[in-house]
């Protein structure tokens, strides 16, 4: 497993028919399971901010069913249907679908499926390795593709989010977490409840505050919260840049 902790979000109109199933997987201690979701439309609007690595979701509920929530997600999480209704798993499977689990399964399912699913997370995080654009709408609707070595930081304030390049700065409506998911891993580190930056243009820091290469750049800051992440990261970094 690539990750220390694996976020898992289930989404089921009668939360308790998957009550065994969340149960379950609330004993991996690498999970972090969430409290089930009863709403289709507020799991779409949760994982349209927040990153999600796991998501079981079940085909038949009112007003948006599995298949029209997986349609409104950009990029869906890694997931797996959990449903009594066996004839829509052909429908999710053409959208990725992991696996299929009934609502009452068995342990050793649990286990197969889970360890199937993070496999495929850890893949997709490697890929995420080799990113060279992101592509973003600004807060005016413009479509930006931008290079991911233009980055130098990200600021986040009342909600939007200023991507700082060496060319131009864009600004979007998003959160911190969701704009770190699209970025290369390794190559960024949130510093500070409002300050990400890239690890390539840090040329100086104490451990409370840092310089970036452009003279013009602000002085970022780091938090208690986030420095003993932050080293580890630009010590990682800087061990394979000099290989």
């Amino acid at each position: 497993m690539n990750k220390s902790v694996y976020t898992v979000l289930m989404v089921d109109d009668q939360p308790e028919s998957i009550m065994i199933l969340h149960s379950l997987l609330s004993e991996y201690p690498f999970l972090e399971v969430l409290p089930i979701e009863s709403d289709p439309l507020k799991a779409f609007r949760f994982m349209r901010e927040n990153p999600v690595d796991l998501l079981f979701i079940d085909m038949e509920m009112p007003e948006l069913d599995g298949i029209k929530l997986l349609n409104l997600l950009q990029k869906p999480p890694v997931f797996a249907v959990c449903s009594g209704f066996t004839d829509r798993v052909y429908d999710a499977s053409s959208r990725g679908m992991m696996g299929y689990i009934p609502k009452m399964p068995a342990i050793e399912d649990v286990k197969n499926l889970l360890f199937r699913m993070i496999a495929e997370v850890d893949s997709r995080e490697e890929e995420k390795r080799e990113v060279q654009r992101i592509n973003i709408v600004d807060v005016k609707r413009m479509e930006f593709s931008l290079l991911v070595n233009d980055i130098r930081y990200i600021s986040s304030k009342e909600k939007i989010m200023s991507i700082f390049t060496a060319k131009e700065t864009v600004r979007v409506r998003s959160k911190l977490d969701v704009l770190m998911e699209l970025l290369p891993n390794g190559l960024f580190s949130r510093v500070h409840q409002s300050f990400v930056v890239a690890l390539d243009a840090v040329v100086a820091h104490n451990g409370k505050q840092i310089n970036l290469q452009d003279e013009d750049d602000p002085i970022i800051p780091i938090s208690r919260t986030y420095r003993a992440q932050f080293l580890a990261d630009l010590a990682t970094y800087r061990h394979f840049a000099l290989k």
